[in-house]
C-alpha cells in the first residue's frame, strides 16, 4: 500500500508576526498553494492508494473562500484516491468547521 503523507501546511497563513513585508507574505501563501498541487501530483503520479493530512492544513478559523474552493478542487481531482484527514492545533473546529 502506497500512502502519500503530509501535515503542516498552514495555507492562508497571514505572516504578519513573521517579518515578511505584504508582498513577500503573498508569495509565501502563493508558494504554499503550489506544494499542495505538488502533492497532489506526485500522488497521482505515484498512484497512491491513500493520502493523509496529519493535521493543520489551515492555520486559522479565517480562511479564504478561494483557498477552500482550491482545496476542494484538488482534493476532488485526487478521485478515487482517498485523502484522510486528522485535526491539528492550527485547525478551526466549531459550529461551522469544514
Amino acid at each position: 500500500m502506497k500512502v502519500l503523507h503530509f501535515s503542516d501546511l498552514h495555507l492562508d497563513h497571514a505572516f504578519l508576526d513573521d517579518d515578511f513585508s505584504i508582498l513577500t507574505g503573498r508569495e509565501r501563501r502563493e508558494t504554499l498553494k503550489a506544494i499542495l498541487a505538488d502533492i497532489c501530483a506526485l500522488a497521482r503520479s505515484e498512484s497512491a492508494d491513500v493520502v493523509t493530512v496529519a493535521g493543520d492544513l489551515f492555520d486559522a478559523e479565517t480562511i479564504m473562500p478561494a483557498t477552500l474552493t482550491m482545496l476542494s478542487e484538488a482534493f476532488a481531482d485526487l478521485a478515487p484516491i482517498p485523502v484522510l484527514m486528522a485535526q491539528g492545533l492550527s485547525d478551526f473546529y466549531g459550529g461551522i468547521s469544514f
